[in-house]
């Protein structure tokens, strides 16, 4: 699963790098070991920050 957070640099960590300043992607598979507290926080960051600041 790939999961990308568009202006990732605004959020607390910031991701992991992406494609592109502005976007920022997780590719994640089945076998690896994530910190589900840390991308909840970070989908929630989204969510609440619309635009992510535009």
């Amino acid at each position: 699963m790939k999961l990308t957070f568009v202006c990732g640099t605004h959020l607390e960590p910031e991701t992991p790098s992406g494609t592109a300043p502005e976007r920022q992607a997780l590719d994640l598979k089945e076998t690896d070991t994530v910190d589900e507290e840390q991308i909840a926080s970070w989908i929630r960051q989204a969510a609440d920050n619309p635009g992510m600041g535009w």
